[in-house]
């Protein structure tokens, strides 16, 4: 159920520029609820075990989010202040700010800032906050919506003023709830966390991009909420991180139930930023620079020394920020099938040579799917599906739905090998497809049991006998890429030289067939996709049948593949969405075999001799695939400008 948020009075004052101590009677509040809540807690044996959240009783119980309360506290010219009450559990609420930045309208990426030690939401946005260096307000200028929450300190400005914390509170209430089987981290990272359960349903917010920062006690925060919580998808921990032993939990509360390094390793491969500075005398650098080379080749690790003391630096944290929660805008992904081994550097699959010469060097984690992704500085997005229409629909949904990219723009190059029709090109050439055909989609009588006037056991779905007329309306048995496009690509590749090999010409010699004695040659030609791989000459011309059929006459079977359907339905959905333009698509398939069998051997015996890396034209394949995929791909990318917002048509 969405929680609406109840506002408050306006108030006229600009929120940052409030007094500190105004806001006095709040911490104070926060505190006797935190001092209530641990008093209704059962007393327990204290956390402990061999996790992060055993160690300190994590999450705390009974706390669930209800309705917020915002009171708009005032605006300026980069955004609206809100104060935000968020229940919990019977007279516990979070606490924080809340500031929506102005500008376009729209979910926007969340940025929680977290104050250190002694600190509050509004001591860390005063004038700019010291030290903090405006680490609530940089984010907002930036285009981000903050949450900045509070947790309990004994306050530095209001121990002028006489407020009742006291300064070991933090000790004391800690005490109080490991006797309950929990800890204050615990129950104030629980508190952050269910806050954001309600933050993230705010109009204003995308909850897919969340980003966390925080300096010193607030680094301590950042590195346990982001530990916790796999929502926070970038975090940066500033003057928080050294080498240290694990030591018993010390009287004064503060944090150590891990050593940072391991923190780095559960945040992992997710993006984490430590900053350091040279002259901080509370996190000497020498202590943080170990703790870091400890962990320096994690995944999304980054470490970060300034020349400084204990200080948030922003010019630091805004650059990482924005590389991790602005979507990434992608001009063309290349889509290859399946790889033979790693990446570079041995036997390649249909992925190695894109990774290889186009420089694919930036490493992408996609634990959601089959393989991880490689980028490059232009633009371009290498993806790996793995074999057959399952895994690449699964594939490209989940690259397709990841919110660190921006598709709207972005042409999708699928290039791989393929079987090829000797009847239309021969081994190593490359086919663009216009018409894509679902080879699996239908009914099945096993070809002894079928009426002898027919020539297939393989029906159309719904369908009750053969190439039954009329067809039924499509719903993912044919894919009609753009014939504006696909020509496009095809006039500007059909010179492309194509790599021919001794054994290639060995082999297109024992074919009859003009087609399949040529030499590699570019054409436009469609291909037809099924998980099954096929291969005799029986099976060809149901093939052959079958594209006809299903594209009504226009269609000629080219290549046989086993992806493609899935991936262009999944490209359909997401295009659907606003998620990509289906417009954009290619299809590009290079012969690395025939479907069939050569005269003079049978099809089984010609299948036995077809086998994956073995094929006759394996590498020349692969070679061609990117040889003319690789001059779409520099086209489009060396003339952003003119194709970005234009498709380029013939």
């Amino acid at each position: 159920m969405l929680l609406l948020p109840v506002i408050l009075a306006f108030q006229t004052l600009p929120f940052y520029d409030e007094k500190v101590i105004d806001s006095m009677a709040i911490r104070e509040r926060y505190w006797k609820q935190l001092q209530a809540y641990a008093e209704s807690l059962p007393f327990v044996a204290p956390p402990a075990g061999d996790t992060l959240a055993r160690k300190i009783g994590f999450p705390a119980p009974g706390l669930t989010a209800g309705t917020p309360r915002l009171e708009r506290a005032g605006e300026d010219s980069i955004g609206t202040y809100y104060r935000c009450w968020i229940p919990l559990r019977g007279g516990l609420e979070s606490y924080g700010l809340y500031i929506v930045p102005k500008g376009a309208p729209g979910p926007k990426p969340l940025v929680v800032a977290k104050h250190g030690g002694g600190g509050s939401p509004e001591l860390a946005l005063y004038e700019g906050g010291g030290n903090y260096h405006d680490m609530i307000r940089g984010p907002v200028q930036r285009g981000y919506v903050v949450y900045a929450p509070l947790t309990v300190m004994y306050p530095y400005r209001d121990r002028d003023h006489g407020t009742p914390i006291p300064q070991e509170v933090r000790a004391q209430l800690d005490k109080d709830f490991r006797a309950r089987g929990t800890s204050l981290m615990a129950v104030e990272v629980t508190v952050i966390q269910r806050s954001l359960d309600a933050v993230a349903k705010f109009p204003d917010v995308d909850p897919s991009r969340i980003g966390m920062i925080g300096l010193s006690y607030g680094g301590f925060y950042t590195l346990y909420t982001a530990a916790l919580d796999p929502r926070i998808r970038v975090a940066v921990a500033s003057c928080s991180f050294r080498e240290q032993d694990k030591v018993p939990q010390p009287e004064e509360g503060r944090p150590v139930d891990m050593a940072p390094a391991e923190f780095v390793r559960l945040i992992g491969p997710r993006a984490l930023q430590v900053q350091s500075g040279v002259n901080d005398t509370g996190f000497p650098i020498d202590a943080v620079r170990r703790a870091a080379a400890s962990v320096k080749d994690t995944p999304g690790f980054e470490f970060r020394e300034f020349d400084g003391v204990h200080e948030f630096r922003g010019d630091l944290a805004w650059e990482f920020l924005e590389k991790h929660l602005k979507p990434i805008p992608v001009k063309v992904v290349v889509v290859a099938m399946f790889e033979a081994g790693a990446d570079t550097g041995d036997t390649p699959g249909e992925f190695q040579y894109w990774v290889e010469r186009e420089k694919l060097d930036r490493i992408l984690p996609l634990p959601h799917g089959y393989h991880n992704l490689r980028m490059n500085s232009e633009g371009v997005l290498g993806m790996v599906t793995g074999v057959g229409t399952a895994k690449s629909a699964a594939a490209i949904m989940a690259v397709g739905l990841d919110p660190r990219f921006d598709f709207s723009q972005t042409y999708w190059l699928v290039a791989g090998i393929a079987g090829i029709d000797p009847a239309d090109g021969s081994l190593g050439s490359a086919a663009w497809a216009e018409y894509v055909v679902d080879g699996d989609l239908g009914h099945e009588i096993d070809a002894r049991e079928i009426p002898k006037d027919w020539k297939t056991g393989f029906i159309p779905l719904r369908r009750s006998t053969p190439y039954e007329q009329p067809r039924r309306e499509n719903d993912g048995e044919v894919f009609h890429l753009n014939p504006g496009l696909v020509e496009w690509a095809y006039q500007l590749t059909r010179e492309v030289k194509l790599p021919d090999t001794d054994a290639i010409r060995k082999r297109r010699e024992q074919f009859n067939q003009p087609a399949a004695r040529r030499p590699p040659f570019v054409l436009k030609g469609d291909t037809l996709s099924s998980m099954t791989f096929w291969h005799g000459a029986l099976l060809n011309q149901w093939a052959n049948d079958w594209v006809k059929y299903h594209t009504g006459g226009k269609g000629n079977y080219v290549t046989t593949a086993m992806e493609d359907t899935g991936t262009l339905q999944s490209l359909t959905l997401l295009a659907k969405s606003g998620r990509v333009d289906l417009n954009r698509v290619l299809v590009l398939r290079t012969a690395s075999n025939f479907d069939q069998q050569r005269a003079g051997i049978t099809a089984a015996e010609s299948l036995a001799e077809t086998k994956v890396t073995s094929y006759s034209a394996y590498l020349p394949s692969l070679d061609s695939a990117w040889r003319v995929g690789s001059v779409v791909v520099h086209e489009l990318t060396g003339h952003w400008d003119q194709y970005a917002g234009k498709i380029p048509m013939r």
